[in-house]
């Protein structure tokens, strides 16, 4: 057999085990038990199923076959395929979790239509979801600074750490402010617990004054905040909200592909309470984080972000 003749046979056995392999993940995903995940009627050629029965790789039911599970050193006969078998046996392994996160994701996604169908156009209650959506963006982030700046306004990193966590309260309060004047965090909190949107506040610190003021310079907050506007706000605000729900509420999944499922919530609920093309607003967030990057500003992308699941 020519080299070419060789390539297309050996490509098309590995597409072969490639397509049982996705078999099982597609049933596993879709919470179908691992004794009935794979199970296909396929349309390989004989040799194809010749070669697989020889390495012991399928297994059969009545005209039906599958990847042979059982067989544990099955990986070893396909060394080009590592990476679908490790994420094979990730699957397999994490079945349980899979379940319980799609039962978190749906019990998400009923909160955010509660939200939507009580509370759409309520611009009060959807303000002080975005405030503690930046509140949250910037506890989760940390701010983050230039090392030389911070040590020349006469802070260690380490005090900077402390103090600089005491000045989200204001920079949140600050950013709002664009949006209501006499935006308040605490009262967002109450806001939100008395519409039975969220459970819990949290304790805000205050900072002395002059502190804060070395803080807000060395970040260089005035010119961060000025590129920011209500659109923007608004969405990274709603979603940080999200993120903040689903941690507290312990919604929050931990297998890595809730990411699309996450992201589309998040557009959708954006969409809906705001009335706004959320592609749109990532789109100039992006533009916003680039001028960030170019003018001197880098450390601001590290606390005006977006969440991971993006």
């Amino acid at each position: 057999m020519s080299r070419i003749g060789d390539s297309q046979l050996f490509e098309r056995r590995m597409d072969a085990v490639k397509s049982l392999i996705e078999y099982i993940i597609v049933d596993i995903q879709n919470q179908i038990s691992i004794r009935n995940s794979g199970w296909r009627v396929v349309e390989f050629d004989g040799d194809t199923i010749n070669f697989l029965n020889q390495l012991n790789a399928i297994q059969r039911r009545g005209n039906q076959i599958r990847l042979n599970i059982n067989n544990h050193n099955i990986d070893n006969n396909f060394p080009t395929l590592k990476k679908e078998f490790i994420k094979l046996k990730y699957f397999i392994e994490n079945r349980m979790i899979m379940i319980e996160d799609r039962s978190k994701l749906q019990k998400l996604n009923d909160k955010l239509n509660y939200i939507e169908r009580n509370y759409q156009g309520n611009f009060e209650l959807i303000i002080s979801m975005i405030g503690v959506g930046i509140w949250k963006m910037f506890s989760f982030s940390g701010l983050v600074a230039p090392i030389d700046v911070i040590i020349e306004n006469g802070l260690s990193p380490k005090k900077w750490a402390i103090t600089s966590y005491k000045s989200i309260k204001f920079l949140t309060e600050d950013l709002l402010s664009n949006l209501n004047e006499e935006f308040r965090l605490e009262n967002a909190f109450i806001s939100l617990i008395e519409a039975r949107i969220i459970n819990n506040a949290i304790e805000l610190e205050d900072i002395d004054e002059e502190l804060l003021l070395n803080i807000v310079n060395i970040l260089n907050w005035a010119y961060i905040k000025d590129l920011l506007n209500i659109d923007i706000i608004s969405y990274l605000g709603l979603s940080w909200f999200i993120v903040h729900l689903s941690d507290t509420e312990n919604l929050m999944p931990s297998y890595t592909d809730k990411d699309i499922h996450l992201s589309n919530y998040i557009n959708q609920f954006i969409e809906t309470m705001l009335d706004v093309n959320a592609e749109e607003i990532y789109r100039e967030f992006i533009e916003i984080c680039t001028y960030y990057e170019n003018n001197g500003l880098e450390w601001a992308i590290e606390f005006i972000t977006i969440p991971e699941v993006f």
